[in-house]
């Protein structure tokens, strides 16, 4: 990820802990829906910080853009 894609994702940060700890239910849950799922929440409630989080993903993108490679026509 590049360094706008690590200030992006800073900045979704922030918002997230925000929310996880707002009152406010319905955007929390919003946010796990274009995110994909809750699991970050728990990534932060146990102090994981934004670049150990990014770093959790290393091996899904690594099998993501191998599977990927195999459908580009070009």
């Amino acid at each position: 990820m590049g360094l706008a894609g690590n200030r992006i994702f800073l900045a979704l940060a922030s918002v997230m802990i925000a929310l996880i700890e707002s009152r406010k239910r319905r955007k929390r849950e919003m946010f796990f829906q274009c995110y994909g799922s809750s699991s970050i929440a728990s990534q932060f409630a146990c102090g994981m910080g934004p670049s150990a989080i990014v770093a959790s993903w290393t091996a899904d993108v690594a099998r993501f853009t191998g599977e990927r490679n195999q459908y580009l026509l070009y």
